[in-house]
Order: structure tokens, then sequence, then C-alpha cells
């Protein structure tokens, strides 16, 4: 008999505050020692968190990459108002920029001295996991978004899915992520942990792929190794920054203001034709 159609969980608006850890006084107390409880959505909770074993940590070149982008826009009047005067030795900017300058160059000893580094499976929650799920339903949302022409109805439908190579990526990353249990992170740690932000979304949206991945590479990192050289709320400093940046560059015109459907992209499951759920985790698990 053939299989069926699966019936997926549609994510249609993910609201996040990066101001949280700011409204959490015990996060910066030196004696905090981060939540027992862990807690997330499956699709889009921590990998270290959801994983009950280590999770290998490859160091990243886009690290170097990225640490060059922070400091760049230093200056910029957006990073500023944000995170100080970078005149100001003292300011969170320059703390921010000085601790992970450090952390860049331990990874990059560590990649040069071949030293295996993971997850780690003890960990308490902590606000970097809260900004890994951020990563994680920016991906997805942005996988699915469908962009629409000035002059289209919000509501414009989508065309159906076509047996390319885009479709097969976005089949391959929406059915890893809709599909995942917490506890089996093989697929979602092969997925998040490669380069194949700009496969999964629409060729005009592929200018969002530069932030995905700068995000992907600031939160696959050993942070545990590191917990003495950063503070605790640094990813969502680090987060708030690149979304600024992003926003500067579309006010600017830099990169376009592109406006979205109210109906996802499809997939092949949701025609009630095409592949199936089980023929793609296969794949990915192959």
């Amino acid at each position: 008999m053939g299989a069926s159609p699966v019936t997926r969980p549609v994510v249609a608006q993910g609201t996040i505050d990066l101001d949280l850890a700011a409204r959490n006084s015990d996060f910066n107390d030196h004696n905090y020692k981060g939540r027992r409880e862990r807690t997330g959505t499956p699709m889009f909770i921590s990998l270290e968190l959801a994983s009950k074993i280590p999770l290998k940590i490859i160091p990243d070149p886009y690290l170097q990459r990225l640490y060059a982008r922070f400091e760049k826009s230093k200056s910029d009047e957006y990073i500023k108002k944000a995170f100080g005067d970078s005149d100001d030795a003292t300011s969170r900017c320059n703390q921010s920029l000085r601790n992970f300058k450090r952390v860049v160059s331990y990874e990059l000893e560590r990649s040069k001295n071949f030293v295996t580094a993971t997850t780690n499976p003890n960990i308490t929650h902590l606000p970097r996991h809260d900004c890994e799920s951020v990563y994680m339903i920016m991906s997805y949302f942005l996988a699915r978004a469908f962009p629409r022409g000035p002059n289209d109805s919000p509501s414009i439908r989508p065309p159906e899915p076509v047996d390319d190579d885009d479709q097969d990526s976005l089949e391959r990353f929406c059915d890893v992520m809709l599909q995942h249990r917490i506890g089996i992170e093989r697929s979602r740690h092969k997925l998040h942990f490669s380069r194949a932000q700009e496969e999964i979304l629409h060729a005009d949206l592929k200018h969002f792929a530069p932030v995905l991945q700068h995000m992907a590479a600031y939160m696959y990192v050993p942070w545990h190794l590191y917990d003495n050289e950063t503070e605790l709320d640094h990813a969502h400093i680090a987060f708030r920054w690149l979304l600024l940046l992003e926003i500067a560059a579309i006010e600017s015109g830099e990169v376009p203001d592109v406006l979205f459907s109210t109906h996802p992209r499809l997939l092949w499951s949701e025609t009630g034709r095409g592949r199936y759920v089980e023929d793609v985790v296969a794949d990915v698990a192959a």
C-alpha cells in the first residue's frame, strides 16, 4: 500500500523579545547557574538542550567574517544607539567585541590544532538557547515565505510546487523541522551545521541568506567552554546587532523591502500528491 499524506502543522507567526535577558536581573548575577527547566517547541528548541548526547561542533570559518562585520559596523548610528559609542572603551559595544574577538581566536586555534569540541548535554537553559530558537524560527519563516509584488493581493497564492532543486531543498528542510522529535537530533544537527541557508530560500529572498548564516555561525560555537569570556546575554546582543544591520540595509535601499503573501510556499504533501515525508526524512538520514 502507498504512503498516506502527512498532516503538517503550519507555523504562521513567531514573536520574540530579544530584550528578555535585560529584564531578568538574575541572568547578570555572577552566581547564576541557569534555569533547571528546559523548555521549547520541538521544531525550534536548541540543539544543545534537546540532545541527549554531545554533538560535535566544527570550527566555523564564518566566525572571522562575522567578527569583521561587527567591527566594521560599530560606528553605525543604529549600533551606537543600541550599544553605546564605539569611542567609549567601556561601552557594551566594545565590551562585546573584545569578548567575541577572544572567542574567535580560540576557535581558530582549535581549528589549527584539530581539537574536537561538542555541545554540553548536561547544560541548563541559558539565554543563548533562546537566540538559537530565534534563528530556527527565522530560518523556517523565511524558507516558507512567498514574496509578492507591490500590486499583488496580500493573500496571493503561491504556484504549485515543481520538481526542481529549489523545491527539493525546501522539502528536505521543512520535513526535518516538522518531523523533529526532541532527543533525536541527527537530522537537525546535520541541517543547521551546513551552509544550506541560501538553498532553502525563494529566489527573491536569497539576500537574507547572509544574516541566517551569520546567526548560525554565532550560535554553533561550543559556548560552554567560554562562559568566563562572555556576558550571559551575549547572544542577545549579537542577534540584535545583526537584525539592526538588516533593518538599516532595508531602510537605506541596500537590500529590497520585500512584501510577503499571507500564504506560505507550498510543499508537495500539501497538494495531496508527490513526495511524502517518509521518503525525504529517509534521504536526509541516509
